[in-house]
């Protein structure tokens, strides 16, 4: 293949899974319409727990340092560098002022736009996005025999080809779905980080363990932007520890469980039809007492009153 920078284009595919992020580079030749693989790279996602934007745009970043370097081996022209992910969040990102994000976001949009300019990026369909294959366990014969993998995908080697940018909203237009990444981040990274605060100490040891761990959970929800109740973190953590987060376990069948609209496993009590009752009272939240979150509301100030707090409501 000709190494003429005007006759040549770099096609770099980002994309990351909760384990890997990855990117994968094609040098596409406009006269002979061909594409090859010129280089790929794959990393471990950070062992502290992250949402799977970040490391979708984790994975922009390490694309965008790749496309760089080869694109001054090959001499090939700045406007044709191209740079493909499946993330609309991570567009949305780097489509927006780097000031108006958090630290962790900041910095690493900071360096893709120092880089690249916003009309090199566009999205690109996960079957189509051939940085996907290494985010999943493979093999090395798998991926020789990868047309896909060795030559990038169909369209690359289609003369009536060209680039269109993503065309999506920035940050500062989709707060809508920015708040729905953060009410996911929320159910999920939460939970599994308060189940890991609650084993770490002991009921004993703790003083005042209850109020402890509901102020942490206000502030993780400030910090995030959210509105959500902050013992709902509490109660989705201890259920899914003691029964996995599903209303179908075998040990809540007596109970008829079900999840309500927080994600909150509560029993269909024989009070459901009792209008004049409040709803925590007619649908009971559903706790194991081994469980340690359950501890510290039973323990602190202490199981009889907990029982007619509880009775109250």
């Amino acid at each position: 293949m000709e190494c003429d920078g005007s006759n040549n284009e770099i096609h770099v595919f980002c994309d990351a899974s909760a384990e890997v992020y990855a990117c994968v580079l094609y040098l596409r030749n406009l006269k002979h319409q061909t594409s090859r693989i010129i280089a790929a790279k794959a990393r471990v996602t950070p062992i502290k727990l992250q949402s799977l934007s970040r490391a979708e745009l984790d994975a922009c970043v390490l694309g965008c340092r790749m496309g760089h370097h080869y694109k001054g081996i090959l001499d090939i022209l700045d406007e044709n560098v191209f740079y493909y992910t499946d993330s609309t969040n991570a567009l949305s990102w780097i489509k927006s002022e780097p000031k108006k994000l958090s630290v962790y976001v900041q910095r690493r949009v900071a360096e893709i736009q120092n880089w690249t300019k916003e009309e090199q990026w566009g999205h690109v369909s996960t079957s189509l996005n051939p940085a996907d294959i290494p985010t999943k366990p493979t093999t090395v014969s798998d991926l020789m025999s990868n047309g896909t993998w060795t030559h990038g995908p169909i369209f690359l080697r289609d003369q009536h080809y060209t680039f269109t940018c993503y065309q999506g909203p920035s940050l500062a237009e989709n707060h809508g779905e920015e708040k729905h990444l953060l009410k996911i981040e929320e159910q999920s990274m939460g939970d599994n980080l308060l189940e890991e605060i609650a084993d770490r100490h002991s009921v004993g040891k703790l003083h005042n363990g209850w109020n402890h761990l509901t102020r942490l959970v206000q502030r993780m929800l400030t910090w995030r932007r959210c509105s959500s109740d902050r013992e709902a973190p509490l109660w989705r953590a201890s259920q899914r520890k003691s029964f996995d987060g599903d209303p179908e376990n075998k040990n809540l069948k007596k109970f008829t469980g079900f999840k309500d609209d927080l994600g909150i496993i509560r029993s269909r009590s024989r009070l459901i039809n009792a209008k004049n009752i409040p709803y925590d009272t007619r649908y009971p939240i559903i706790l194991q007492t081994r469980n340690n979150i359950c501890h510290y509301q039973a323990t602190h100030p202490g199981l009889p009153l907990y029982l007619q707090t509880q009775r109250r409501h």
